[in-house]
């Protein structure tokens, strides 16, 4: 099927570039499975042309038309400026996933969307908006239930500002209360504190400063705009970087406890509430940091809590430090 797809579609005056492989490990099945690249100036009028062959060459192939279960084995997304659409095998479906396109292509708030299928079947998995700023990505995802109101059910919704944003906003999830909660506290955050990114989803926020000295600033302005609300908030910064589900407690404690000189040794910070990675200015610093860390004692535990443990202090690339030393706190210098 994979040299069928080719000769039919590789000529197309829409096409620029078929990277196919198999739809399914196992060859005998057959399938044809891959992304096939358009022009970026397509219109809606061709880019449902071009979905619809596939479609059609996807019923002529697929064993689904013929009762069975399971996923399409015809698992074709086309791109094209930055977006992907997957071409569904159920023409419903498919139309109401085209229409949806041709109402975000032509929104000026909206760069680019990324959809994505499992099965290529019925289901749009996933979707993720590219916009350019934040305020946008707020009232897109407010918008967004209208959006895909038409298929069922609705994907997974992420709407994010572009990656060379200067503040990096991503919201996942569907609309409700919470939303209205990280708005409250993006603009409350933002209209005093530089942000260098916003994540939120109906649990939880993460938000980075850009400088980790306006941490505390920032706990208060968050805990103003949040009264009454569950959405719980933690902070990265230019300094911390945390695991996703950490909160940088234990770190920050420890951190709090070096002398003012090896803080100010330190260039990167990254911990997952359970160990804790520390990159340094150089050679002299790591052996610093280790006496200072080892004199620290407990190593950010409070109230019974468990030591950070292993630490591992470093210079240059992590990958291939200059210098490296791991242990748990007290045991750093031999």
């Amino acid at each position: 099927m994979h040299d069928q797809f080719a000769r039919e579609f590789s000529r197309d005056p829409a096409v620029v570039e078929l990277d196919l492989s198999s739809a399914d490990n196992q060859a005998f099945t057959g399938g044809v499975g891959g992304e096939v690249s358009l022009r970026d100036d397509i219109t809606d009028a061709e880019l449902r042309a071009f979905g619809e062959r596939v479609r059609e060459f996807a019923v002529d192939h697929d064993t689904r038309v013929l009762g069975s279960a399971g996923p399409s084995n015809v698992r074709i997304s086309v791109l094209f400026d930055g977006w992907r659409v997957p071409v569904l095998l159920d023409e419903a479906q498919g139309d109401a996933l085209l229409d949806a396109t041709k109402e975000l292509r032509g929104d000026s708030r909206v760069d680019a969307v990324v959809f994505n299928s499992v099965e290529f079947t019925t289901v749009v998995d996933s979707a993720t908006i590219e916009i350019a700023d934040g305020d946008t990505a707020f009232a897109m995802l407010a918008e967004s239930p209208g959006l895909f109101a038409q298929l069922a059910p609705s994907p997974t919704l992420t709407v994010t500002t572009q990656p060379g944003a200067a503040a990096r906003v991503v919201l996942a999830g569907a609309p409700g209360p919470w939303l209205g909660s990280a708005r409250a506290a993006y603009d409350g955050l933002t209209a005093e504190l530089a942000l260098t990114g916003f994540e939120a989803d109906q649990e939880a926020a993460t938000i980075t400063l850009a400088n980790e000295a306006d941490l505390a600033r920032a706990e208060a302005l968050a805990r103003a705009a949040l009264q009454g609300s569950t959405l719980a908030v933690t902070f990265q910064s230019d300094l911390v970087t945390l695991f996703p589900g950490a909160t940088g407690g234990a770190a920050r404690a420890l951190l709090a406890e070096l002398p003012e000189n090896a803080r100010a040794a330190l260039e990167s910070v990254w911990t997952d509430d359970r160990a804790l990675k520390l990159g340094a200015t150089d050679t002299a610093a790591v052996a610093a940091l280790a006496r200072a860390i080892d004199g620290a004692g407990a190593g950010g535990a409070g109230g019974g809590a468990e030591p950070l443990s292993p630490v591992t202090i470093h210079t240059g690339d992590q990958s291939e430090p200059a210098l490296s030393i791991q242990g748990a706190p007290g045991q750093l210098v031999a």
